[in-house]
This record gives structure tokens, C-alpha cells and sequence, in this order.
């Protein structure tokens, strides 16, 4: 199944539940930033996303470890 880009976002507090990536289930968050970025490349469904685009909206931003510093700039 292929979600709408646009209407899964604007009802995400009833459809995040349902994404999943490689088998594992997404959280609020985690479907939130998909969705945005696909329709900022103009995506129209999910379809349109591949595995690896989704890692790496998945991984920006994140700490490689737990004990990583996190820094922010001005």
C-alpha cells in the first residue's frame, strides 16, 4: 500500500501507526520528517521514496552513539 504524501501528514496522529521501514515500525517523529521531505521533492505517495532516501532522512541529525556530544551552532 502507498500512502498519499500530503494526507498522511495532515491525519499523522491517526497514520503514523502504520509506517513501517525494513520491517520495523516508525515513530511520530520518524514519519513526520519522511513525509516532509518527500513532498519537498515533490513526491506525490510513498511510493515515490526509496529505501535509501528514507535512511538517511531517518539518520540526519542523529548521533552515531549514545555518549556522543551533540553541539549546536549559532
Amino acid at each position: 500500500m502507498h500512502a498519499d504524501l500530503a494526507g498522511a501528514l495532515e491525519q499523522l496522529n491517526t497514520s503514523w501507526a502504520a509506517f513501517e521501514h525494513k520491517g520495523k515500525r516508525m515513530s511520530k517523529n520518524q514519519v513526520r520528517k519522511v513525509l516532509t521531505y518527500g513532498l519537498s521533492k515533490g513526491y506525490k505517495t510513498t511510493a515515490e521514496l526509496t529505501d535509501e532516501e528514507v535512511d538517511q532522512v531517518l539518520t540526519e541529525n542523529t548521533p552515531n552513539n549514545v555518549n556522543q556530544k551533540i553541539s549546536f551552532s549559532d
